[in-house]
């Protein structure tokens, strides 16, 4: 893995990759309170095959914030992924995207289709805020007001607590989710806190209800698939999550799996599942 900074417009962006740049190059976009280095295990295994190319999104990691929630608006947010994609690719690429990274591709492939070879979307692109709030009964302020406290309020007096606090959330042990989760904390004054602040995840937010991803859904072809959580248990959730899934095959051409007992973050979950069904759709494209 190799670590790149470069600017884009005066402010700092950091880029993870992974294998020979003259292989097949494959775009990462981690979804929100994710970073670059998120997708390592499914990096690690495809670096013999691929150039893995992995942003740390804006506000994210070591790629300095927006000025403002307007900069997280979907338009601005294509200009600013272009620029980082020609820093690093001459023609036609792979995507593979998490969560908020993957209603990002959703909306680049709408706008730039011809140059994506293939889109694979990892547990995203299919939420909608507007049918959370309806079953929920919530609104996009007490959203906001969850992720600011959430994100704000992890603060730590030692870096070690921090780390294995975090690590203490996920369903198994690894060498690679101890490295990803190494660089979700950063240090200041002494204290050490969660590397997205609450107004990063504010503006992505307040992006995501202007610019839902329904209306992308009738650029999706055949070469756009979906791995999605397990929602087979029931509860309102996977209610939800199960509607919203069916309601984006009805309206688009996508190829979904479900990725057993996973929850959102497959490919921390599962990751070997998510690799193999990835290898499947690359030997058939």
């Amino acid at each position: 893995m190799k670590k790149i900074d470069f600017e884009i417009n005066k402010r700092n962006v950091r880029v993870n990759t992974w294998g020979d740049l003259n292989s097949t190059p494959i775009i990462f976009l981690h979804g929100l309170g994710g970073t670059g280095i998120s997708c390592i295990e499914i990096a690690n295994h495809l670096e013999n095959d691929f150039f893995i190319v992995s942003p740390d999104l804006p506000g994210h990691g070591h790629t300095e914030s927006f000025d403002n929630a307007k900069e997280y608006e979907m338009p601005n947010l294509l200009i600013w992924l272009e620029k980082v994609i020609s820093k690093f690719v001459v023609g036609k690429y792979r995507i593979i995207a998490h969560s908020w990274g993957a209603d990002i591709a959703l909306h680049h492939y709408k706008k730039t289709s011809k140059s994506v070879s293939s889109l694979i979307l990892l547990d995203g692109g299919y939420h909608d805020k507007d049918a959370k709030n309806k079953q929920f009964k919530t609104n996009v302020q007490d959203e906001i007001d969850y992720c600011i406290n959430d994100f704000d309020n992890y603060i730590f007096d030692s870096y070690d607590e921090a780390v294995n606090t975090e690590l203490s959330n996920y369903s198994r042990p690894s060498l690679s989710l101890t490295i990803a989760t190494k660089d979700l904390i950063v240090s200041r004054e002494n204290k050490y806190y969660w590397h997205c602040k609450g107004s990063t995840a504010r503006g992505v937010i307040l992006s995501l209800y202007k610019h839902p991803t329904k209306g992308t859904y009738q650029s999706i072809d055949n070469n756009v698939f979906l791995l999605h959580c397990d929602y087979s248990n029931s509860g309102e959730w996977n209610d939800l999550r199960r509607t919203l899934i069916n309601y984006m095959k009805k309206e688009s051409n996508i190829k979904t799996s479900m990725i057993s007992d996973s929850g959102h973050m497959i490919h921390w979950d599962k990751p070997q599942e998510v690799i193999n069904n990835i290898l499947k759709i690359y030997e058939n494209i």
